[in-house]
C-alpha cells in the first residue's frame, strides 16, 4: 500500500502541465535533440530519466542532475543529498541560473571553493568563473591535465584584469602586482610554481607533446582546482586596493 501510495503521489506531481514542459526541455538538451523530438509523458520519461542515472557515465549522470537543477526546488533537493552523504561534488546554485557541480576533499574545501567562486561571480569576472566551471567539467571526464589547466587559466585571467599597464601574461601581472606593493612576493612564488607544474616541459597545457607528464591523477586535479579557486579569488579582492 505504501509503494502504491508513493506512485499516485508521483504522478500526480509529473502529472502538472509545467513540470511536463521543464522534463521534456531537460531531456531534449541531455540529449542534444530538438524539443519536438521528445514524446513526453509520465510513462516515458521515468525509463529514460532512470537509464541516464543506471545507464550512462558518472559525469553524464552530473550533466543530467545539472539540467534538472535549474529548477529550484529540485536544485535544493540535489544540493542536500550530495551534502548529507558527503559526495566529492557538490552542487554550486548561489546566484546562477546555470547550477554546476564543484569536486571537493573535504567540506571545508567546498565551502572554500563556493565563495571562492561566488566571490568572482559578484565582482564581475565571468571568464575566471567560466575557466573554473570548464576545470570543474574536465575533472568528472577524467581530463584531468585538462583541467589543471583550466585552472590556471582562471588566476591568469583575474591577475592580467586588475594589474596595472594592461598586463597580457599571468607572470608579468603578478609581477607589476608586487612591484606596487598589493600583491605578497611569497604569493607569487607560490602561483608562479604552479604555474611551471601546469606548463611543464613536455606539460599538460602542450596538446601536441606526446610524452605528458604521468602523475597528474584526480587527487592533484581536485587539489589544483581548489588551491586556484582561492587564488582567483584572492586576486579579484586586491581590485579593491588598487
Amino acid at each position: 500500500m505504501e509503494e502504491k501510495t508513493k506512485y499516485v503521489m508521483s504522478v500526480r506531481v509529473w502529472d502538472d502541465n509545467e513540470t511536463r514542459n521543464f522534463v521534456r526541455h531537460v531531456l531534449a538538451e541531455f540529449r542534444k535533440e530538438t524539443l519536438d523530438s521528445v514524446e513526453y509523458n509520465f510513462g516515458s520519461a521515468i525509463p529514460q530519466l532512470k537509464d541516464a542515472v543506471l545507464g550512462r557515465k558518472f559525469y553524464r549522470v552530473l550533466d543530467l542532475l545539472e539540467l534538472l537543477a535549474k529548477d529550484q526546488g529540485i536544485a535544493c533537493a540535489i544540493k542536500e543529498e550530495f551534502e548529507a552523504h558527503g559526495a566529492a561534488w557538490r552542487l554550486d546554485t548561489a546566484g546562477s541560473a546555470y547550477p554546476f557541480f564543484v569536486p571537493c576533499g573535504t567540506e571545508e574545501q567546498s565551502q572554500a571553493v563556493t565563495n571562492a567562486i561566488s566571490d568572482l561571480r559578484n565582482s564581475g569576472f565571468n571568464a575566471g568563473e567560466e575557466h573554473l566551471k570548464n576545470a570543474a567539467l574536465a575533472i568528472r571526464e577524467n581530463r584531468y591535465r585538462d583541467s589543471v589547466g583550466d585552472s590556471m587559466k582562471a588566476i591568469e585571467s583575474v591577475a592580467c584584469h586588475i594589474a596595472p599597464g594592461n598586463k597580457k601574461t599571468l607572470g608579468k601581472a603578478l609581477q607589476e602586482l608586487v612591484n606596487c606593493g598589493t600583491l605578497p612576493h611569497e604569493f607569487k612564488v607560490a602561483i608562479d610554481g604552479l604555474w611551471r607544474f601546469a606548463n611543464a616541459e613536455p606539460g599538460i597545457r602542450h596538446a601536441g607533446s606526446e610524452n605528458r607528464i604521468s602523475d597528474v591523477g584526480p587527487d592533484e586535479a581536485v587539489a589544483i582546482f581548489g588551491v586556484c579557486a582561492c587564488f582567483a579569488s584572492y586576486l579579484c579582492n586586491l581590485k579593491a586596493q588598487l
